[in-house]
């Protein structure tokens, strides 16, 4: 694997030295069609160790097909003799490998991925800027992903904001790595859009709106999100497929790309296809502990009886790098703490088996109520209202001032005129704030 993913680089780099996009693009598709035999072994055999039961199929493991009345209607697949000739020749026979996990030898941590500070700067300039790569748009989205379509690709919706350190961590990091800038180069057209914005666009569905109108309707309430569309020609209609919120890892955004261009949403959740790319660690791990915990039995029920405090649930899992970063940075950082103490704070794990009662009153297990929940990455946060209603989640990378912003707005009741849009309300009162001082420097 790892001769492979060498391998791969260097064409790669090939043809990047010769300052050549396409050679680029040509030189990753002949390493994949050499490759092709070996990857799909590989895979078939990392899929039988760990294979998940795929939803609804009575215990069939996802390597066996399903069956095409299984599959949902609203969904057409676009095949290669609906679209535009490509310039460039690709195996259609290799589209439904999972490669970019393979490619870059396994779904890792990279230390990279998390080496950022998230504070705004200081300045009151806006500063938004997109890679020249993506596409020049006029925000015409329904255009875009017909026109997207017609080239046998997908559209992948880029919602960033102003002075938004993840933002430029995913695209000075992420994206240019070269197996995934690729990737997407050749399978997607990409928008980027300011949730900030007030520019008036299409949606893919063909409404009229403005940027942060439509960031607001697909709850992109972290920047930077992805929104992957794909397009139901039978229909005419467009479907989002995925949506991610917030900043990820490079092994994330690796499967999700795999997971959209190889059709597995036809098949299982974005959170089953994860876990059965990523194997989970053992249930027995021992998890970070700390004194703020609350201790068994979780009886987190809040709808009859409201709490006092608001909840906090953290899911976490063993082997888990993201996670022993939030406890070394944030759980020892005394602001964190300091807000944290005002409410209730429980623990689980997203694989274990620990019996609890969930907020809304259902009697569950710890990794029941996870999957009802969607969740895939760790550590999750998710705050609870003294009513047991979910305000708010953290699913990504989150850095110190982001969790500070969302512990002030869970403490400070935001969501009760924003509703779970921390954005919003973070500008809101960082405008008044100004305001405040301005006012005060006035009487002075």
């Amino acid at each position: 694997m790892l001769i492979s993913s060498l391998f791969y680089s260097l064409l790669a780099s090939i043809g990047v030295l010769l300052g050549s996009d396409t050679s680029m693009v040509e030189a990753a598709i002949q390493a994949r069609q050499l490759q092709a035999e070996a990857r799909r072994a590989n895979a078939e055999l990392s899929m039988i160790q760990h294979s998940n039961p795929l939803p609804e199929s009575g215990g069939e493991n996802r390597l066996e097909k399903i069956n095409a009345e299984q599959l949902p209607e609203s969904i057409t697949p676009i095949t290669a003799d609906d679209a535009l000739p490509l310039s460039i020749t690709v195996d259609e026979t290799d589209d439904n490998m999972p490669l970019l996990i393979e490619m870059a030898d396994g779904p890792v941590d990279d230390a990279r991925d998390y080496e950022f500070i998230d504070h705004p700067p200081s300045n009151d300039k806006k500063y938004l800027h997109y890679p020249d790569w993506f596409k020049k748009s006029q925000l015409n989205l329904h255009h875009d992903l017909k026109v997207a379509a017609k080239q046998n690709k997908n559209l992948l919706l880029y919602f960033a904001a102003p002075n938004c350190a993840y933002c430029e961590q995913l695209q000075d990091v992420i994206l240019e790595q070269p197996d995934i800038k690729t990737y997407i180069r050749h399978y997607f057209d990409v928008v980027g859009i300011n949730a900030m914005g007030g520019i008036v666009l299409t949606t893919p569905e063909g409404i009229l709106t403005t940027e942060s109108e439509y960031a607001a309707s697909e709850e992109t309430y972290f920047t930077p999100s992805l929104l992957f569309y794909v397009y139901d020609k039978t229909l005419k209609k467009a479907h989002s497929v995925l949506r991610l919120r917030g900043y990820y890892p490079a092994y994330v955004i690796r499967a999700a790309l795999d997971y959209v261009q190889g059709k597995e949403y036809l098949k299982e959740s974005f959170n089953e296809y994860i876990a059965a790319v990523k194997p989970p660690p053992p249930k027995d791990y021992t998890l970070h502990k700390n004194p703020l915990f609350m201790l068994p039995p979780y009886q987190l029920e809040r709808r009859k009886t409201p709490g006092k405090r608001p909840l906090l649930v953290i899911f976490e899992q063993g082997q888990c790098h993201a996670c022993d970063r939030f406890h070394q940075q944030h759980m020892t950082n005394p602001d964190i703490l300091e807000k944290l103490k005002q409410m209730e704070v429980v623990q689980f794990n997203l694989q274990g088996d620990t019996p609890l009662t969930t907020p809304q009153g259902r009697k569950l297990t710890a990794s029941a109520w996870a999957k009802k929940l969607g969740l895939f990455y760790t550590p999750s946060l998710l705050f609870f209202d003294e009513w047991g209603r979910e305000i708010l989640r953290i699913e990504s990378i989150v850095g110190l001032h982001r969790l500070n912003v969302a512990l002030d707005f869970v403490l400070e009741q935001g969501y009760r005129n924003y509703g779970p849009n921390l954005m919003r309300w973070y500008m809101h009162k960082l405008r008044n704030q100004s305001k405040q001082q301005r006012t005060l420097m006035n009487k002075k």
